[in-house]
């Protein structure tokens, strides 16, 4: 397992600098098409995020079929999800919609 921690660690940079080039990408979209910045948009984006919230529910049901791992439960990964859910919305100029409030 030696070098484990090394690749976990560039895997989470890989994953962060594709999540900040995106919404960079989105927001410089929703700048110059300001336009198309409306209640559909807005509804269809927090839509989105409430069907992927819901199915990383299922998902950490799954992983937690067998109870709690020790020192992590299932319902602090779902938390953490809420978490990053509403981080997400408000880098996209959206308003939190989870009660979530700690990492």
């Amino acid at each position: 397992m030696k070098g484990m921690g090394q690749i976990i660690a560039w895997s989470v940079r890989d994953e962060t600098l594709h999540t900040e080039s995106i919404i960079k990408l989105f927001n410089t979209f929703i700048q110059e098409n300001y336009e198309i910045w409306d209640d559909d948009l807005k509804k269809e984006l927090y839509e989105a995020c409430s069907v992927i919230v819901t199915l990383e529910d299922e998902f950490i049901n799954l992983a937690f079929a067998c109870g709690d791992v020790e020192g992590l439960s299932a319902q602090e990964v779902k938390e953490y999800i809420r978490y990053i859910a509403n981080r997400r919305l408000i880098q996209l100029n959206l308003e939190p919609i989870y009660s979530a409030n700690k990492n």
